[in-house]
């Protein structure tokens, strides 16, 4: 194995800093936006890589359900309307640094805990993460020379790695909960961006009390659906685990 050098991600002005390096058999992930100047580290030995840039990598989906749901978000360092370009999958799911405020409470965070749960004693937990390298080919040279595995197929390695619901029929219940949380959710961050523009509009141009009133229900409603959506998906969480 050999030391990774400092591998750049891709990085508006706000997102400066970031990037990933390997050393002593350790994979440090350096994300100021989400946990400020302090690395997050990881055993390579835990990192698979995967470049979803690569056309050897087989992106489509397994259709499988796990017992616990799979969550790698996208710790975008350039916008959430980007793309990302590497993959990284964990072995077993690894605890976070505690997040910085901003990120927590931001509207459209992809993290499924807030700043208070990645501060307990259980704290926040990842399978893995996609970021955005400024070379992905390069960024999975450097990580497998550095003792990561290569993944060509995250579904498979998934299987492999995550337990999975073999009955049939709760993996439809399951599946079905998920599907729905997520409709819920985007119903809910559709309603979020409404509110925004709405108050700002109504800011501008003085706007009359019942746009206000508006605005209000909006907000009302996207709060409500923020709960139900998270009460969806800890439901099939629950029922996965049964």
């Amino acid at each position: 194995m050999s030391e990774v050098p400092q591998v750049r991600l891709r990085t508006y002005r706000l997102a400066r800093g970031a990037y990933l390096r390997g050393t002593g058999g350790e994979l440090a992930l350096r994300l100021p936006a989400y946990f400020g100047r302090r690395p997050w580290r990881v055993p390579m030995s835990e990192v698979g890589v995967v470049d979803l840039t690569s056309p050897r990598t087989a992106l489509q989906k397994a259709g499988d359900v796990h017992a616990e749901p799979v969550v790698a978000p996208y710790l975008s360092t350039t916008g959430p309307l980007t793309r990302p370009t590497t993959l990284l999958l964990f072995t077993t799911p690894q605890r976070v640094p505690p997040l910085r405020l901003l990120a927590a409470i931001a509207p459209n965070s992809p993290l499924p805990f807030g700043y208070r749960a990645s501060r307990s004693a259980e704290g926040g937990r990842l399978d893995g993460v996609l970021l955005r390298a400024a070379d992905p080919g390069d960024a999975a040279d450097r990580l497998v020379a550095a003792g990561a595995q290569r993944v060509d197929d995250p579904a498979l390695w998934l299987r492999e790695h995550r337990k999975r619901v073999t009955d049939p029929v709760r993996a439809d219940a399951i599946a079905l909960s998920e599907k729905r949380a997520r409709a819920t959710g985007t119903a809910a961050a559709a309603l979020l961006i409404l509110t925004l523009v709405t108050v700002q509009w109504a800011s501008d141009h003085d706007g009359p009390n019942w746009l206000w009133l508006i605005a209000a229900i909006a907000g009302t409603t996207t709060a409500a659906l923020t709960l139900l959506a998270t009460r969806a998906q800890r439901r099939a969480r629950k029922a996965g685990s049964t």
